[in-house]
């Protein structure tokens, strides 16, 4: 009996064992698979954390015109202002792919058409990834504002509206804007010819609606204006002799003869043309009025070239 107990001993032993290492086995083999770990990071949209007006280059992030009017526009050409500031991006600014401009007048929205008078669109602004974070990225966007852009200010064309500046940052799935609104002031200003040469006369000729001096007046700016005549001289001093009297020149806002109802003498006093040169409104066409000018000459007594400095022409807001 003992021999046999002793054998069922041993039996029992080695399967106990068996199990044993039939369990660490498959513990081994359990935590032995390859194990994946995932998550996905949803995209969040970019923002636009700053928007400043400069009228000094691309990198200056003060606001030239905090008082809220951009009032030094530039007679004739275009007044050079940068849009810049700051956009941020939580994936990292590698994500951001073009940073975009409108400047328009409110009532015409973002999709307006592109129109010196009022809408202005600038693409793909120049931005600079270097700049603060690694989830931020500064911009600026290069904008020629011309004279005769619409003015919101009181004379102006549009004082019931104002000038919004609308920064868009768009990444590689979405998109967001912000903005700022400004208004634009006026500026007064008019090309107008310094010299009125009325050639080689005869004594006694006066000049006729075909031999008249026609001066052009151009628009420089964006306020309706007027000129004003005043001629201090009393006359036009000859070179070899004589002289011309100041009221025997006259001015028209009309094409006229020397003479004609519609002539009026020059006088020392300042007097009003009231030729209303307007509002600029083609990107193409320059906006002009003109003043006629004739003259008569003496019957006698004058002789040589004939002139004065003292006619002065001024333009007034209207």
């Amino acid at each position: 009996m003992e021999g046999k107990q002793s054998y069922s001993h041993t039996i029992l032993g080695g399967a106990l064992v068996c199990i044993g290492l039939f369990a660490v086995f498959s513990l081994v083999m359990i935590h032995s698979y390859a194990e994946t770990t995932q998550v996905t990071i949803i995209n969040f949209p970019p923002s636009v954390s700053s928007i400043i007006m400069s009228s000094t280059g691309t990198t200056d992030l003060t606001d030239d015109y905090s008082g809220g009017t951009i009032n030094d526009l530039v007679a004739g050409s275009t007044k050079s202002v940068w849009v810049n500031g700051v956009v941020t991006d939580p994936n990292g600014e590698d994500d951001i792919t073009t940073v975009d401009l409108v400047f328009y007048r409110d009532d015409k929205g973002t999709s307006c058409g592109t129109d010196k008078n009022d809408c202005y669109k600038i693409t793909e602004c120049t931005f600079d990834t270097s700049y603060g974070t690694t989830d931020e990225a500064s911009y600026s966007c290069p904008l020629d504002i011309y004279f005769f852009t619409d003015s919101t200010v009181g004379g102006g064309t549009a004082t019931e509206n104002h000038w919004v500046t609308s920064v868009t940052v768009q990444d590689d799935a979405t998109n967001s804007f912000s903005f700022i609104t400004k208004e634009m002031g006026l500026l007064l200003a008019l090309d107008i010819p310094s010299t009125i040469d009325f050639g080689t006369m005869a004594l006694g000729a006066g000049t006729t609606n075909d031999t008249n001096i026609e001066q052009t007046i151009t628009q420089q700016g964006n306020d309706v204006a007027d000129v004003t005549l005043v001629m201090t001289d009393a006359e036009m001093s000859c070179s070899v002799r004589g002289s011309v009297p100041r009221e025997s020149i006259e001015w028209s806002a009309t094409d006229s003869s020397y003479g004609d109802a519609s002539s009026h003498d020059l006088t020392g006093i300042s007097t009003d043309t009231d030729i209303g040169v307007g509002y600029r409104t083609s990107d193409g066409t320059a906006l002009t009025r003109k003043l006629y000018w004739n003259i008569k000459i003496p019957s006698s007594g004058v002789e040589g070239i004939c002139s004065s400095t003292n006619l002065t022409i001024t333009a007034i807001a209207a």
